[in-house]
């Protein structure tokens, strides 16, 4: 009885010692070094000289060491062998998550390409006419005057292409009508209107319409041009007109600008209108050439008079007025 209370009252005391070396007086290191090496000697001085301190307690001690040690290494490794499946299971999840938005981030790459591409596309097919400057003009003079009040006229259309983009553009063929219209203006009442509506060229087919708010337009020549180069797709487009010069033909470099102009002579009768429809294609050296349209039309009735008409009836009115009589008051 008394071994256990010697015992019990050893180890009881064991702690406060500890705990006057950990939180005790201040001390250095090198003094609280010390001082736990003679409390721990004194302990184990004071458990040899206790009936405790038999070699049979001894062997149970250095046993139940190593087996400490050994249940330390295996939880330790335990631990480290947890610790490294829950690093995997995250890095697993990680890898995972980085696999997904690579995933996503490729689909958006591939979306942005196609929508590149599309766009290339659109812009490749809409940028030939935003690339050429085209401005058309046309005008009409009054010549000669014939004895059935119908007249000679003169009508003028012109055209300028400037190319404002910087690579080649090629225009491969032409297409060049004149058309003569009749307005409906001497069967207009009082408060009535009509349009001028442009013509009909080779490409559609004219509708004959009972409305007489519109002008009516003949085809009165017709030319058509082409380089000898040209594909069959695009050669099987142009209408079997008479060719002419090549007015607008050919390659337009960067900056550079064409053009040309014509004159259509015809008779008609001053109610009439005069219009004229150019076709041409255009593209890039490596592109499918578009088609283009420019429409002018002129009323008659409109015409500047010629120099020579206009000195011919000043002759004329002062002609006339010497062969009339004076008025006798």
């Amino acid at each position: 009885m008394v071994v256990r209370v010697r015992l019990a009252y050893n180890l009881r005391a064991t702690p406060s010692i500890f705990r006057l070396c950990l939180w005790g007086f201040p001390m250095t290191p090198r003094q609280r070094a010390k001082f736990f090496r003679r409390e721990i000697g004194a302990f184990i001085g004071r458990l040899n000289r206790s009936h405790a301190g038999s070699s049979k307690t001894g062997s149970f001690l250095e046993n139940a060491a190593k087996l400490m040690q050994i249940l330390a290494i295996v939880i330790g490794g335990a631990w480290v062998l947890n610790d490294y499946f829950e690093f995997k299971k995250v890095n697993n999840k990680l890898t995972n998550t980085q696999l997904q938005l690579a995933t996503q981030a490729a689909a958006v790459t591939q979306t942005s390409i196609e929508l590149n591409n599309q766009l290339s596309e659109f812009k490749l097919a809409n940028t030939t006419m935003s690339r050429l400057e085209v401005v058309p003009d046309s005008s009409v003079v009054r010549s000669t005057k014939l004895g059935d009040g119908s007249f000679i006229y003169r009508f003028t259309f012109s055209i300028s292409v400037k190319n404002v983009s910087d690579a080649p553009i090629v225009l491969p063929a032409m297409v060049l009508e004149f058309f003569v219209g009749s307005s409906p203006s001497k069967n207009l009442t009082p408060g009535q209107a009509f349009i001028i509506n442009p013509p009909i060229s080779w490409q559609s087919q004219p509708t004959p319409s009972t409305n007489p708010g519109f002008v009516t337009w003949t085809r009165r020549l017709q030319y058509a041009n082409k380089l000898p180069d040209v594909d069959k797709a695009l050669e099987d487009q142009i209408p079997a007109y008479d060719s002419t010069s090549p007015i607008l033909l050919g390659e337009i470099r960067s900056g550079e600008a064409a053009g040309f102009q014509v004159n259509f002579v015809f008779r008609a009768q001053p109610k009439d209108a005069a219009g004229a429809v150019l076709t041409f294609w255009a593209g890039g050296q490596n592109e499918r050439p578009s088609i283009f349209t420019e429409t002018r039309t002129e009323l008659l009735s409109e015409a500047e008079d010629a120099r020579s008409l206009s000195m011919n009836d000043k002759q004329n009115k002062r002609i006339q007025k010497r062969l009339t009589p004076s008025a006798k008051m």
